[in-house]
């Protein structure tokens, strides 16, 4: 999973080269999924109903800063350091 800045998608100048995934290059979709979390060596959290651009080809989802902020504020909240 990969993390997307606010100002834009990627390095790409045109938008179908903004809207491919890193990993495979196919098309990224808007998706509400639910994404694992792995927390140290011994807990996995799920997300559910997570906003993401999901890759249609490999399944590898890229989530937009403000939504990885309140993800990471979640865990911290429930898995302090």
């Amino acid at each position: 999973m990969r993390v997307r800045d606010r100002k834009g998608w990627g390095t790409g100048s045109s938008l179908e080269d903004k809207m491919r995934c890193r990993v495979c290059k196919g098309l990224l979709e808007p998706r509400v999924t639910d994404l694992p979390f792995k927390i140290g060596d011994s807990a996995i959290v799920i997300f559910k109903r997570l906003p993401a651009l999901q890759c249609g080809q490999c399944g590898e989802a890229e989530l937009k800063q403000a939504t990885m902020a309140r993800v990471d504020q979640t865990l911290a909240s429930v898995y302090p350091a």
